[in-house]
């Protein structure tokens, strides 16, 4: 049928396909894409299968852009009991579920608890890829701009120049990722009078 999805390549490209849509802003066209592949997903694969963890970190993630905290939050825990059941809870396919558990409670304001699941994803990171990966810099980024959002500017300098230099050593100063961290760290500068 014409809205079914059917083999793996097409619920690969569905699934990127939702994250660049997220990304976009187009999010009725990827609560679209979204749904279908979950209940397609599911109904191949089980509603507890590993396959899910992807399209709904990206429900979860659609969610969350959106302002919907209750469903996010009902998703992000949905999704990380499939991937803890399955892989535990220092794995890198648990990482994703954590940190949008993490960004959820950034996003309401409960600060302690997004920086100790920050936290724990950068030890996660540095356990799983060393201590200079692009995983590595954007858990640094993230604990630094909670730091900087709640005026913890001196503590926020540190992670904030790491997460850069290791961004442009690694990615290169062209790239997306380092540009979005030389603004932030320019804003840390600013707040500093620097």
């Amino acid at each position: 049928s014409k809205n079914t999805l059917v083999g793996l390549d097409e619920l690969t490209t569905a699934r990127e396909l939702s994250s660049l849509f997220i990304q976009l802003g187009r999010y009725s066209l990827t609560e679209e894409i979204l749904t279908k592949l979950i209940a397609e997903s599911e109904k191949l694969y089980g509603t507890n299968s590993i396959r899910l963890i992807d399209p709904l970190v990206d429900q979860g993630r659609l969610a969350l852009a959106k302002g919907d905290y209750t469903l996010a939050e009902k998703i992000a825990q949905r999704v990380n009991k499939i991937a803890t059941e399955v892989y535990g809870e220092r794995s890198t396919k648990t990482a994703p579920t954590q940190k949008l558990l993490a960004d959820i409670d950034y996003a309401i304001g409960d600060y302690e608890k997004a920086e100790a699941l920050y936290k724990e994803s950068l030890h996660l990171n540095k356990n799983i890829y060393g201590d200079e990966h692009p995983e590595v810099a954007t858990s640094l980024s993230n604990i630094g701009v909670l730091y900087l959002r709640t005026g913890r500017y001196e503590e926020a300098e540190p992670l904030l120049k790491s997460a850069l230099e290791m961004r442009i050593k690694l990615l290169g100063e062209e790239h997306p990722n380092v540009v979005t961290s030389l603004n932030i760290y320019a804003s840390l500068l600013t707040n500093l009078g620097k």
